[in-house]
């Protein structure tokens, strides 16, 4: 490896190590408005996030996705999906809808904001 890439490479890392990122902001948010408990929550949502990225990539689904249209297309068709039902269900949530256990249903909802940052 050359140097000046070396030099490239090293000089970015810092960077981005330095400037925080969505994962940063969403747990500080968490914490602000729910406290340290909850907001441990949402630190497990983004581990649990990352456990995903970690298996997707492991199996090289991103490969298949950048060789098939049709594949990717499902998947693109699948998030959609999620992030109507995520929308609704945050909606009933927020509106007053009870769920069965409050204390369950806003780690649930902690952990899931985690989960997608």
């Amino acid at each position: 490896m050359e140097l000046s890439v070396w030099l490239t490479y090293f000089i970015a890392t810092i960077i981005l190590s330095v400037t925080p990122g969505p994962g940063v902001f969403s747990s500080i948010s968490s914490g602000l408005h729910h406290g340290f408990r909850l907001g441990i929550w949402n630190a497990v949502g983004m581990q649990a996030g990352s456990v995903i990225w970690v298996a997707v990539v492991a199996f090289g689904l991103g490969a298949i996705l950048i060789a098939s249209e049709a594949m990717f297309n499902v998947v693109k068709w699948i998030g959609v999906a999620y992030l109507i039902y995520y929308l609704l269900f945050r909606r009933r949530l927020y509106r007053g809808g009870q769920l069965e256990s409050r204390r369950v249903a806003e780690r649930a909802r902690v952990a899931g904001e985690g989960l997608v940052a």
